[in-house]
């Protein structure tokens, strides 16, 4: 099944965008160091254990993306500017066991995070849309529209 949001993000991407969108993929390779140096420069701090799919769309570079280092994400996946995915419980010491895995088409709002306990896993479903300023701590389904402070379900999403 093929998706028509993905042609038109491919439009929304500046050249600032597109370039630390190749700087993403370059610092998953051995040699790669600098191209997460520089992508720190830009506010970008993805780390190069993230598994990402094809097709990552950073929008608005500069406000802001961070995500943990376990994290994988599906293809043609948008961030838009400050989305955090990284731990929940703060104040505990980290044990590294958590997990984020994000689907196909998802789109991450602005200033959105996605919050996980120590020890679990959360899954955003395929073609899930998690709206600006939500925090979303659990699962979600496939095509659906969560928002919110927590982040609640909304209605499904139109495929």
């Amino acid at each position: 099944m093929t998706v028509s949001t993905t042609a038109s993000w491919k439009r929304e991407l500046g050249t600032l965008d597109r370039l630390a969108v190749r700087l993403v993929y370059i610092s998953r390779h051995r040699r790669g160091k600098w191209a997460t140096y520089l992508l720190r420069l830009l506010a970008v701090d993805i780390p190069p254990t993230v598994v990402i799919g094809p097709d990552l769309y950073l929008l608005h570079v500069g406000g802001g993306h961070v995500l943990h280092s376990n994290v994988t994400i599906g293809r043609s996946v948008v961030l838009n500017p400050g989305v955090v995915v990284g731990r929940a419980e703060l104040w505990r010491p980290p044990t590294g066991d958590m997990e984020v895995l994000i689907g196909d088409h998802v789109i991450l709002g602005a200033n959105s995070s996605v919050m996980v306990k120590e020890g679990a896993q959360l899954s955003i479903g395929e073609g899930t849309v998690l709206g600006a300023n939500s925090v979303m701590t659990h699962s979600t389904g496939d095509w659906e529209i969560w928002a919110g402070l927590p982040a609640r379900k909304l209605r499904d999403r139109p495929r």
